[in-house]
């Protein structure tokens, strides 16, 4: 008689990473992972006074780290263990302008933040096989489909966009050792980040997105937690 087969999700460990556990989106998707039992590792930037409310619970680890010091981010890496979830919500706040006045350093600075640091960090974990067989990677390639603000916040876009082109085909690459790798574009979201943007753009943003509101972080976590639990089945290289 045939034996049944066992999930990957009973026998991998239960270990998350979150990498921007003090952004408005960050510290939910903490909480959403803490709500499903794992033990969560967040990386928190320097001078944070505070980070979540959570920072009490026995399943939370955190780290101080500035991701370009690249001795600093090694130590953290080699302390963390084998994951089973792995996301990273920090970013570079847009600069806002039209493109002919943004300067060159703008572009180097969202690039090396949202693309660059971003590609090292997960070229790091897996050299250490830091990610288990069956690990969710979720990208946050937050403007990419929703390009109505292209021309007030060209850095960020660009730097968006070289993100996804990263995450299509490193889960093509990690998609034979079963880990699998996603990315959400949840577009505009109601936090501080868009505080800058003139009113007018995001009342267009809202009409051309066919939103009345602006999506709210908890919902975008909710939703990076619900296609990490279908990824078992082979969901892979999805742009949400």
């Amino acid at each position: 008689m045939p034996q049944a087969q066992t999930s990957t999700r009973n026998t991998q460990p239960r270990n998350a990473a979150v990498f921007g556990g003090d952004s408005a989106l960050g510290k939910e998707i903490v909480a959403a992972l803490l709500a499903q039992g794992y033990q969560v590792h967040q990386t928190l930037r320097e001078n944070v006074q505070t980070s979540n409310n959570l920072a009490t619970n026995a399943n939370l680890t955190t780290y101080i780290l500035d991701i370009t010091d690249t001795k600093k981010l090694d130590d953290v890496i080699a302390k963390m263990p084998q994951l089973a979830f792995f996301t990273n919500a920090i970013a570079e706040p847009p600069v806002v302008n039209r493109f002919e006045k943004i300067p060159l350093a703008a572009y180097e600075s969202a690039f090396r933040i949202n693309a660059l640091s971003q590609i090292e960090i997960v070229q790091k974990f897996h050299s250490q096989q830091k990610f288990a067989e069956g690990c969710h990677i979720t990208f946050i390639i937050s403007e990419v489909v929703f390009p109505s603000v292209l021309s007030y916040c060209m850095p960020y876009m660009v730097s968006k966009h070289a993100l996804l082109g990263f995450m299509q085909g490193v889960a093509l690459e990690l998609a034979p050792k079963k880990i699998y790798v996603n990315a959400i574009s949840p577009g505009m979201m109601d936090t501080q980040f868009i505080a800058n943007i003139p009113s007018l753009i995001k009342q267009q943003y809202l009409v051309k997105s066919k939103r009345s509101t602006f999506i709210k972080p908890k919902d975008v976590a909710n939703k990076i937690i619900e296609i990490s639990q279908t990824q078992e089945f082979g969901i892979n290289h999805q742009f949400f």
